[in-house]
């Protein structure tokens, strides 16, 4: 769902156990389908909300998250390294060092993103390896 105006949200309204939470999208990392519900990953957190992953996968904006398999959708400005793997899949690792596959279905979708990511962190002034957040302020 995209806010008036046509915009992409810049935030999910997570309900998580007890709590309401307005996670801003630049945070978050990866997010993973769990039968009925949708992990959300934050850093070292995970909020877990009843949702399908193909719902909240419509309310992101394409050039900054994309399916990298069916039961997972990533930040791609939190993406450090991407690997060639056999058969036409990648692995990707993450700025907080967690790896993720991508399969070679949701690869050719991907492509261009991947593509300008790897150009993007290779010529600009930042450096992939120092570990730090090089995700855009919210």
């Amino acid at each position: 769902m995209k806010e008036a105006g046509g915009e992409h949200r810049r935030y999910l309204t997570v309900r998580s156990q007890n709590r309401i939470i307005r996670q801003p999208l630049c945070e978050i990392d990866y997010l993973t389908a769990a039968a009925n519900y949708v992990e959300i990953h934050v850093g070292d957190q995970v909020f877990r909300t009843r949702s399908a992953i193909k719902d909240i996968e419509h309310s992101l904006d394409p050039q900054m998250f994309g399916r990298i398999h069916r039961q997972t959708i990533v930040n791609f400005a939190r993406v450090k390294q991407c690997q060639s793997l056999a058969h036409g899949d990648y692995l990707l690792t993450l700025h907080g060092g967690t790896q993720l596959r991508m399969s070679r279905r949701y690869r050719m979708r991907n492509e261009e993103l991947l593509f300008l990511f790897s150009a993007a962190h290779n010529g600009g002034s930042q450096k992939a390896e120092d570990g730090e957040n090089h995700s855009p302020s919210c």
